[in-house]
């Protein structure tokens, strides 16, 4: 009966996305309701070779997430700001007090990543 109950729940999902009117961050919530728009627009941006845009919406999603108290796509939104050729040190040291702070996810790829780059200095 669960599983009926599951399937059936599933195939109206999948029903309704189809004759909604959707945008695709619809879409893309269904797929990874956790993302980070911000994160993803800034690497879009980075397409056209607009760095001060990228790190502008990366530094904008930083801080959103960090009013949020969402730690995770803080941390996301950190990352990405140290991989760019030559980070600032503020955002470094927030990456780090950040990754220092998380109690949970520390097998995720993305708290490895942030320790690598803490690393990498």
């Amino acid at each position: 009966m669960a599983v009926t109950q599951s399937l059936r729940s599933g195939a109206w999902r999948v029903v309704e996305l189809l004759t909604t009117p959707v945008v695709p961050a619809d879409y893309l919530d269904v797929v990874a309701p956790l993302r980070n728009a911000g994160v993803l627009r800034a690497r879009i941006e980075a397409q056209d070779q607009d760095m001060p845009t990228v790190l502008a919406t990366l530094r904008e999603s930083q801080q959103e997430a960090q009013a949020q108290e969402a730690s995770a796509q803080e941390l996301n939104a950190l990352v990405a700001l140290a991989e760019v050729p030559k980070p600032r040190k503020q955002d470094l040291a927030r990456l780090a007090a950040v990754y220092q702070g998380t109690t949970e996810g520390h097998d995720t790829k993305m708290y490895r990543r942030a320790g690598e780059l803490l690393r990498r200095g």
